[in-house]
């Protein structure tokens, strides 16, 4: 297909797609003297994801226990990355 009939093909796709559902607020983490918020889609609001400064963690199930574990772990990992150099 030559480019030129693949621009208008990409213009319809791309007003299909739907916008990003809405993020709502939730509840907070605090952990070692941090606050990270954790915020759920309307679209599924049983997916919890921990907002960090490096990006976001998706938490294993929608309470803030595991969204707790799964940020612990999320900068354990991190730790142990910039350890390795």
């Amino acid at each position: 297909m030559r480019p030129i009939l693949l621009s208008p093909v990409l213009a319809v796709l791309a007003a299909c797609v739907p916008a990003p559902a809405p993020v709502a607020a939730g509840p907070v983490i605090r952990h070692a003297g941090q606050i990270y918020p954790i915020e759920r889609m309307e679209s599924y609001p049983e997916q919890w994801r921990v907002v960090t400064p490096t990006g976001k963690v998706a938490c294993r199930a929608p309470t803030e226990e595991d969204c707790y574990w799964s940020l612990r772990a999320y900068l354990q990992a991190e730790a142990n990355l910039a350890d390795l150099g």
